[in-house]
């Protein structure tokens, strides 16, 4: 979303829980330093000159509104809006609880618009990907369950859905790919 340096990481390792709200990184962006300035002139024009040709009130919302969608949250505003001063790092907390999936980039790194800082995945749902011969489809058809066993768990039978089968057929194989979501308690 923003230009900046990552001043500060709260989330360092791959495989680290994430939980909802929880700050992730801190980030240095001119661009947010630039745009918490324009919304305080808009609240500062909008209770010096209340009702003038220019509606300063809409300018605030948007200019409010912009800092919300580049990341930050209400608690941020009301501090900034208390203090009268921007600040030229910004901490950001994630929207979602997950695990880590790949270590983020160092601090110091630098972030452009559509940089990936953090992966996270939900692993309450589990995907294993099923090889069908095309024999075994209508078996699929009659029921959508699954009972998948793994090597590495001898005797433990896993149950699942089929949540998805491609409707391509593989030329040289004769197999068909299919998705069976398993639920991950743990």
């Amino acid at each position: 979303r923003l230009n900046g340096r990552l001043e500060r990481l709260f989330v360092r390792n791959a495989g680290e829980y994430v939980g909802a709200g929880q700050a992730v990184f801190e980030l240095y962006s001119e661009d947010i330093t630039a745009a918490q300035q324009d919304y305080l002139l808009a609240l500062k024009s909008k209770n010096r000159y209340g009702n003038a040709d220019l509606d300063f009130a809409r300018i605030a919302e948007a200019a409010r509104n912009k800092l919300l969608l580049w990341g930050m949250v209400e608690a941020q505003l009301q501090e900034l809006e208390q203090s009268g001063i921007p600040k030229n790092s910004v901490t950001f907390y994630s929207h979602y609880a997950g695990y880590v999936m790949e270590a983020p980039p160092a601090e110091g790194s630098y972030v452009t618009p559509g940089s990936t800082v953090l992966k996270l995945a939900d692993l309450r749902t589990l995907w294993a990907e099923a090889q069908l011969y095309v024999s075994d489809l209508p078996f699929l058809a009659q029921t959508h369950e699954a009972s998948i066993s793994l090597p590495y768990f001898p005797g433990r039978i896993l149950s699942g859905k089929v949540s998805f089968v491609n409707p391509m057929l593989e030329a040289s194989s004769k197999i068909v790919l299919a998705r069976v979501e398993i639920s991950n308690p743990k």
